[in-house]
């Protein structure tokens, strides 16, 4: 094998699969596959002139990973020694959720290895009987002579998923939408080198940063409005180290003495460092700054004990976590303490934050939106900057060991479930840096924070009394909380219909094949249906039929519909939607049975597999626009955001679940929408009446979106949306005001 061949590999592999390394995650098992105890070291090989990560194989000592599988996965890996060998046998076994057995996928024997690329052999295994199952994966490896003494191992270990046709044609169609061919011949040649899409928000973000970063003259002027601040609290940053490169902790700490706003505290504490120049800078800095506090422990005792200690020395009202290799934007206190100036009683606030590569330019912006609840359950995306009251922090007990790297996550966690004064600065204030040991560079390259995470997560559940599934995806640090149904309840499944049976029978029949939730109810709304076709076909359904000849009406269509109704929950379809998924019922009622929540959205497609919806942004395109429109329906979305459970202002009505006292608390539709934005008008009044909006990605359908009505905007409709919400359409508080409106795309706003 040459260096050519095995860059085409590659090359074939990035166009044919969606991968997944997993090098860094694996970990060291007891023999038996119960227990994972440690991380596995990682090393680096050359397997035809090329650099792979390398993650050796000891006896006794399974490598596991675990992973939820999307469906056409494989596992992909090259196997042999580090140097000659005699011979060897290679083992990849599997244990599914909730079994304890672990069955054999597959051995791979390998005799007389020798020479640089013969003892490197190709392997994969067909991953998809296990699809849509949480698995975990054990790879092992025997020598075959006791005088063999080269290291066996993992060369790039991967979970490959393969594309479809379908989603080829739906990125090729969603990059000509957004640029035309030259943004796609661009993108194609970016992605047969192995680059980031230039056409990305990430491409476009040194631009926008030139044009919104403060000047120096706005941060004197800052600096003058911090003086005139009528609260002015201490802030206490708080930064534990541990054998941090002096020049980068020295670059942290001049972010922080950079600062606007003047009344902060810095807490470091080194935890145990054995070089003597990180333990210098610390003792240099605190001798000039009196503001810099040092404390020097004798012992590593970790992050979560660390942070403990700068939390011990912490005097301020509030404490702010900085890392030992990141920064702060020199406005970062003062943004904070002016939110402060009006609002008193914010426990947490925290900003968007963005990205230092190693070149000291800022890189991949994170616009987040505000208190987000069930984003919080996917995932700590709150994460940098965050501020906390001090005595909230000490009151639930700080940080707690054994949930290193990611104590943070489960100090908010706990936070939460004493308040929800939380607050959004929508502002780059940090600058994560992507250091060599940084999830900033690589979420795999701290492996147990994902299985730390998953336990803060199952321990805060309990804690607030939450039946629920729990579990980890398939990228690291993102989680999926699937709560239990409780009892049998009916759902009541409205659908409107005319004249075109042959669709609604795809739907009926989709929704009676595919649906693992059996106890639900169909209620045809007939618009006035002529054709013979029609006619017949109704007359031949088992279910019931509201008959409705009048002028087309959805949203009256529907409220007579849910009036008649059995179900304690109303489930609104519509009749061009053909069901994927078999647990999307499940997935939907779960959310829709907690009291908080007051309508569950799922995620749609269009038949050529891009999205059509996977939430609604007040704002766009006027009223209301869905967000990541048309995009690959491969695609991960911006951040993870098409696989994660959130929170939105608003779902569409083609399929979203209600409990029914709450559509009738509100009154139901309002019949004045006939045609356009009922759906944002009812989801802006249940949040109104204090219920959340919750958008599950599990929960997918197909829809031919305006398959049964032509694609027409009543300017009427517009004006009475925009009269009856006024500036509520303007700030939605699940978006990020640095985004754009213009379209249901991802772009920033300039």
């Amino acid at each position: 094998m040459k260096r050519a061949t095995a860059k085409l590999i590659r090359t074939y592999e990035r166009l044919t699969y969606e991968q997944l390394p997993i090098a860094a995650s694996l970990q060291r098992s007891f023999v038996d596959g119960q227990g994972i105890q440690e991380q596995a070291p990682l090393g680096e090989v050359k397997i035809g002139g090329v650099r792979s990560q390398f993650v050796p194989s000891e006896a006794g000592f399974p490598l596991a990973f675990r992973t939820r599988l999307a469906p056409r996965s494989f596992f992909s890996a090259w196997i042999g020694p580090s140097c000659l060998h005699s011979g060897a046998e290679f083992t990849v076994e599997v244990q599914c959720e909730n079994q304890q057995q672990v069955q054999v996928l597959a051995r791979f024997p390998i005799e007389g290895l020798s020479g640089n690329f013969r003892r490197w052999r190709r392997v994969r295994l067909d991953l998809t009987r296990f699809s849509r199952q949480q698995i975990t994966l054990f790879l092992s490896a025997e020598v075959r002579a006791t005088k063999d003494c080269g290291v066996l191992g993992w060369a790039d270990p991967r979970i490959l998923r393969r594309r479809g046709m379908r989603e080829y044609y739906a990125n090729v169609r969603s990059r000509l939408a957004q640029g035309g061919v030259r943004a796609l011949l661009q993108s194609i040649r970016a992605l047969l080198k192995g680059q980031s899409d230039p056409h990305s928000l990430f491409a476009e973000y040194p631009r926008w940063l030139d044009k919104h970063r403060p000047t120096q003259q706005q941060l004197a002027q800052a600096a003058k409005s911090a003086a005139t601040f009528p609260y002015q609290p201490l802030i206490s940053i708080l930064t534990p180290t541990f054998n941090t490169d002096s020049e980068i902790l020295r670059s942290c700490i001049r972010s922080v003495q950079a600062q606007v706003y003047p009344n902060w505290e810095l807490c470091i504490c080194d935890d145990g460092s054995s070089s003597e120049a990180t333990r210098r800078v610390i003792a240099e800095c605190a001798e000039d700054d009196t503001r810099i506090k040092a404390n020097f422990l004798r012992e590593n005792v970790g992050i979560a004990g660390a942070t403990n200690a700068t939390l011990g020395m912490a005097t301020g009202e509030f404490i702010g976590l900085l890392d030992h290799d990141d920064e702060l934007s020199p406005d970062a206190l003062f943004e904070n303490v002016r939110l402060l100036q009006e609002n008193l009683q914010a426990d947490v606030i925290y900003s968007d934050e963005d990205k230092l590569d190693a070149d000291g330019h800022y890189c991949e912006p994170f616009f987040k939106p505000d208190w987000s609840p069930e984003l919080l359950l996917s995932s700590m995306y709150t994460c940098h900057f965050s501020l906390y009251r001090r005595q909230l922090v000490e009151t639930v007990g700080g940080f707690r060991p054994g949930f290193e790297g990611a104590q943070d996550y489960d100090l908010m966690l706990r936070v939460i479930e004493h308040t929800d004064r939380i607050f959004h600065i929508p502002k780059i204030l940090y600058h994560w840096r992507k250091s060599r040991h940084s999830t900033a560079a690589d979420a795999q390259a701290k492996s147990g924070s994902t299985d730390a995470g998953l336990l803060a997560l199952r321990e805060h559940l309990q804690r607030v009394e939450l039946q629920a599934e729990v579990f980890a995806t398939d990228r690291p640090n993102s989680y999926r909380v699937r709560p239990s149904i409780r009892g049998n309840p009916l759902i009541s499944i409205i659908i409107p219909h005319k004249d075109l049976p042959v669709l609604l029978d795809k739907c009926i029949r989709s929704i009676n094949a595919r649906t693992t939730y059996r106890n639900y109810e169909l209620i045809i709304v007939d618009n006035g249906s002529s054709t013979p076709q029609a006619q017949k076909y109704l007359s031949t359904l088992p279910h019931r039929i509201i008959y409705l000849n009048e002028p087309f009406n959805f949203a009256r269509m529907n409220n007579l519909a849910a009036r008649e109704c059995r179900g304690e929950y109303v489930l609104l379809l519509n009749d061009d939607t053909e069901v994927i998924a078999p647990g999307w019922l499940t997935a939907m009622l779960g959310y829709a049975q907690l009291p908080e929540i007051g309508a569950v959205g799922a995620k749609l497609y269009y038949p050529q597999d891009s999205i059509q919806h996977a939430g609604v942004v007040l704002g766009m395109r006027g009223v209301a626009g869905h967000w990541l429109y048309r995009f690959p329906g491969s695609s991960r979305g911006y951040f993870n955001s098409l696989h994660t459970i959130r929170n939105f202002s608003a779902v569409t009505a083609a399929c979203v679940l209600l409990r029914r006292e709450v559509f009738e608390c509100v009154g139901g539709f309002d019949e004045k929408l006939a045609v356009s934005y009922n759906d944002v008008d009812l989801c802006l009044r249940i949040r109104q009446a204090g219920y959340r909006i919750v958008w599950v990605p599990e929960a997918e359908l197909y829809h031919c979106e305006f398959a049964t009505r032509p694609k027409v905007l009543d300017y009427q409709e517009v004006e009475y949306m925009k009269k009856k919400w006024g500036t509520a359409l303007l700030d939605d508080p699940y978006y990020n005001p640095n985004l754009t409106l213009e379209s249901g795309g991802l772009a920033l706003r300039f």
